[in-house]
């Protein structure tokens, strides 16, 4: 009955699209392309359609500093070029030079596409550069392996005495499309001035990020695929030495495009060991902790294994969950232009066999729906299925979400979770409101579930303001009531939490909280203050905060502080620091060193310390281009700060890995 219930809630809601206006750019297809050398030749870039103003969502004004764009496409790739006009091109501000790293505060140009112009952010790939000509790419549906797997793309970058100029020349090999029919595609220009914290775009998204105002790219063609699929081969050979014993470990992925949107992924003995997980963090908190993932065969295609949000009864699919396989297998992509797919699984010997499932539906960009299931079999201990559905609509300012769940276990009893929202959300401000059950005993295995035998609802609600002059550049303020209770009636969590955040126009973020939440155990009322200096520059910053109060009626105060510098021009040094006093004393340090010999080679050391247990490792890494990458770990990066292991490891590996 409760499915029911939310399916007529999302039918009764009004989904019809509305009459957003789009902008058209007419595609033209280039007979010479243009010389990527960073050089915006007339002559060059003539046949190609230039795009309107960068607005800034702030203001819905065109920015102060424009940027002029251009577009076209051959059969081979996509053309897409920047003029980033700059009043004062001295201080055009760029650090990164490491390829994928994240930029933060600087200069920035980006280009996004969706092939398949559904006139949403999935499918959606990103092309970003910075002044410094450093790439980063983010393709649709999360590939993350080897540059020859993810694809390779050429840009330049020039200064000038305005500004500076970029191109691009991004390979449709790189694109899921459909190959040979002109579909409609959504295109999106953007650029960040780290001078004045400007972000504008073309065309105007508004502070609401509406995807469905993207600009629609008509006309365009792309190429047929007329080569034949073939199997890539992804390999690595690991010799270790440890506790005075040497192995030699090696796998192997193999990757398989079914079509030009359809991709095949194997996974032979995967090297989980060399790869350096989060130390969770120990504030205070009542459910269990969820972690990142940084495991690539789980990341590949990740986006389209979210079988349900973020904000509701559980995270369905939470790949931490299996520590380890022997082979596993997957496969994600389009169906069509509307329909995608995704399944996995993995075979852990003998011991555990783990898969999922989910089929995805985009109506259209108002409607969007999905089905799920996931299983575990674990060897004389679990034999779970889950399934469920997950729904969203939107309608101008309005919009709803509902998804549900059920669970069946070693007791073959039906268990059941849902939810359902509706919010509202126009600029400088949001709000929703959501309602949710997790019956008793709902705890699937490869489930993300922090809080069971529950029911209730909770209102989230934020508010936003940006301010082009004054002391104060942004203000941000939130509220989270709640009111659940348990099954049998009884009290599990009902407060409010209150946030208010000031950034100034030094760069300087000031943040102030309040909880005051009643538990079944008893009230929860803690303050809490924050001081964060350089906010937008990873390479000085210095960060602290505070809070106390009472948990469960009882004292508690917690306390970090952390840093990063960069000092030699290439030595970045990192330092985070926290101690807990609630019903004893947790402390955590967690000490980072990296140095960029190049771009493509490093060398990284990372100290944790929780509490009375301690681990360090060391590592030269010379990856992140295409040819044989090599990796030499001295110690642990794989320490498991979920059950608190951490420790020194007498250990030494090589690692090589190769496409072929």
């Amino acid at each position: 009955m409760k499915f029911l219930y939310l399916f007529f809630a999302l039918l009764l809601f009004p989904c019809a699209a509305i009459g957003a206006t789009a902008t058209v750019i007419p595609a033209t297809r280039l007979i010479k392309p243009p010389v990527i050398d960073g050089n915006i030749d007339p002559a060059e870039w003539a046949g190609a359609t230039r795009g309107g103003p960068l607005i800034e969502p702030l203001t819905g004004k065109p920015a102060e500093d424009q940027t002029e764009t251009w577009i076209a496409y051959t059969d081979q790739a996509i053309y897409v070029a920047f003029y980033a006009h700059d009043s004062k091109p001295t201080e055009i501000v760029g650090r990164e030079i490491t390829h994928g790293a994240d930029f933060n505060g600087e200069d920035v140009v980006s280009f996004k596409v969706n092939p398949f112009g559904t006139r949403r952010d999935n499918g959606t790939s990103e092309f970003m550069v910075n002044c410094l000509n450093t790439q980063v790419e983010h393709i649709a549906g999360g590939r993350t392996s080897k540059r020859e797997w993810r694809g390779l793309w050429d840009s330049a970058v020039k200064r000038v005495a305005d500004g500076w100029t970029i191109e691009m020349r991004i390979p449709w090999a790189m694109l899921n499309y459909q190959g040979g029919k002109s579909v409609p595609m959504d295109i999106l220009f953007e650029r960040y001035q780290a001078r004045t914290h400007v972000h504008s775009q073309f065309p105007n998204l508004t502070l609401n990020e509406k995807w469905e105002y993207t600009a629609i790219w008509d006309g365009v063609q792309p190429p047929t695929n007329s080569a034949k699929p073939k199997v890539e081969f992804l390999a690595y050979t690991a010799p270790e030495y440890n506790d005075r014993q040497f192995t030699l470990r090696s796998g192997l992925d193999a990757r398989y495009a079914f079509t030009k949107d359809l991709t095949g992924l194997v996974s032979l003995n995967p090297d989980f060991k060399n790869i350096e997980s989060e130390i969770a963090g120990i504030e205070f908190t009542r459910t269990e902790r969820r972690l990142g993932e940084a495991r690539p065969f789980f990341n590949e295609g990740g986006d389209f294994f979210h079988l349900t949000g973020g904000f509701g009864y559980g995270q369905m699919f939470y790949s931490r969950r299996i520590e380890s396989f022997d082979y596993g297998a997957k496969a994600f992509g389009h169906l069509d232009r509307q329909t995608s797919i995704a399944a996995l699984t993995t075979v852990n010997t003998g011991k555990e066999e783990a898969g999922v499932v989910r089929i995805f539906r985009e109506e259209s960009p108002y409607l969007s729906y999905s089905a799920f299931g996931t299983f575990l079999n674990r060897k004389g201990d679990v034999s779970d299925q889950a399934f469920g559905f997950d729904m969203g609509a939107n309608r101008g300012v309005w919009s709803a979400g509902a998804s549900a769940s059920g669970d069946k276990g070693f007791s073959r009893r039906l268990e059941t979770a849902g939810t359902s929202s509706i919010s509202y959300s126009v600029p400088h401000f949001f709000a929703t409101i959501r309602g949710e059950w997790i019956e008793p005993d709902f705890n699937p295995p490869l489930a993300y579930i922090s809080w069971t035998n529950r029911k209730g609802a909770y209102l989230y609600s934020e508010h936003f303001e940006e301010y082009k002059t004054g002391f104060m550049r942004k203000f941000d303020a939130n509220i989270y009531a709640t009111n659940f209770n348990q099954y049998d009636g009884s009290l599990q969590q009902r407060g409010l939490d209150t946030n208010l955040n000031w950034t100034t126009r030094h760069d300087m973020r000031i943040g102030v909280s309040q909880s005051q939440t009643r538990y079944a155990d008893g009230l929860d009322s803690v303050f809490g203050v924050g001081l964060n200096f350089n906010v937008s520059n990873r390479y000085r910053q210095l960060g602290f905060y505070s809070e106390s109060g009472k948990r469960s009626g009882k004292g508690t105060r917690y306390t970090s502080i952390n840093g990063n510098v960069r000092t030699f021009k290439k030595l970045d040094l990192g330092l985070e620091y926290a101690i807990l006093r609630s019903d004893g004393t947790d402390t955590r340090l967690v000490g980072t060193m990296g140095y960029e010999i190049s771009p493509t080679q490093s060398i990284s050391a990372r100290y944790a310390a929780l509490s009375s247990l301690t681990n360090l490792y060391v590592a030269y890494r010379n990856a992140g281009s295409t040819g044989t990458e090599l990796f030499v770990i001295v110690g642990d990066p794989n320490a498991d700060g979920r059950r608190g292991s951490l420790h020194v490891q007498n250990r030494v590996s090589v690692k090589l890995a190769w496409v072929f």
